[in-house]
């Protein structure tokens, strides 16, 4: 779905267990994404660049959020993080501008730069 400029709306299958690399990366127009509860790998990219993403769950078997996942995700404003993640990638959420707050698991790594500029993570 690379450069899948026309796609607004994504529903992931119950089968599928990663999210891979760069899969999604700069469909701008898609807005609403539901990842279901199978996934556990976010890779590197997987979202980079969707200018219209408003929000995500990341669900509970989650427990990698790769390099960039959502990187540039200028309209992202809410993401809840289940505390099954443990490790969030370099810059995974850098330049989501309209990320003012986000919760985080008080177990999780977080990277370099991986909710710049975020001005309130809150550990839970």
């Amino acid at each position: 779905f690379y450069q899948c400029f026309k796609l607004k709306l994504v529903t992931i299958f119950s089968s599928i267990t990663v999210i891979r690399k760069d899969l999604f990366y700069d469909c701008y127009k898609l807005s609403q994404i539901i990842i279901p509860s199978s996934v556990t790998t976010i890779e590197e990219g997987a979202f980079n660049e969707c200018s219209s993403l408003t929000q995500i769950i990341i669900p509970y078997r989650v427990i990698s959020i790769g390099k960039k996942a959502f990187y540039d995700c200028s309209s992202l404003t809410k993401v809840e993080i289940s505390p099954s993640v443990t490790f969030i990638g370099e810059s995974a959420f850098q330049y989501c501008s309209s990320l003012e707050e986000v919760e985080i698991p008080f177990a999780t790594f977080l990277n370099e730069n991986a909710f710049e500029p975020v001005t309130k993570i809150i550990r839970i």
